[in-house]
């Protein structure tokens, strides 16, 4: 739902800007937020494409939908390679101790252009001393620091560092695992 959180403010000047955002990132299926078969207007589901005719955008969108879906369609050959991987911090959040999230790691990776995907643990597993999810491999992990880490990705840090797989902890290791703790902005 690429357009959902701007409401009624929300042009298709806005929405390409956000539309070029995803697909430069390689965002390439989108779900049109909130489509709504109510009569216009309806407050719940801004903003609401066609509005009865009431819409003057409504042309304007319909050239957006079709510029997104020809690029996106475009973009769909080709497969995304991300080199490192980043821990999603659900279960650090669940803990009840100090994590951090993320999007803190991801900012500095990206402002760096380091491209990475985010996993959930259950996905983490080692193939010939490599991380792969999905037949994507990546060359390192990054984990958010966080006090305690879950079972699932505490076994993964485990068999990682028995083979020297690179994982790294931003800012602070848990204290259930052994790690390399490198600082956030050195990441």
């Amino acid at each position: 739902e690429c357009f959902g959180a701007y409401g009624w403010t929300e042009g298709t000047q806005t929405m390409k800007y956000i539309a070029d955002h995803l697909l430069a990132d390689g965002v390439n299926h989108f779900v049109p937020h909130a489509f709504s078969a109510k009569a216009f207007p309806d407050f719940d589901c801004p903003p609401h494409f066609y509005a009865g005719g009431e819409d003057i955008l409504f042309p304007a969108f319909g050239k957006l939908m079709a510029y997104m879906n020809r690029t996106a369609h475009i973009l769909s050959a080709y497969q995304h390679t991300a080199p490192v991987a980043v821990l999603y911090h659900a279960e650090a959040a669940w803990s009840g101790q100090s994590w951090m999230k993320m999007q803190k790691c991801a900012r500095i990776l990206r402002e760096h252009q380091i491209d990475f995907d985010i996993l959930p643990s259950e996905v983490l597993e080692l193939k010939d001393k490599i991380l792969t999810v999905n037949g994507r491999q990546y060359k390192a992990l990054v984990i958010p620091g966080c006090e305690y880490l879950g079972e699932k990705a505490a076994a993964f840090c485990k068999k990682a560092k028995a083979v020297d797989f690179p994982v790294y902890f931003s800012d602070f290791a848990p204290k259930n695992v052994q790690g390399t703790t490198v600082g956030l902005l050195d990441l």
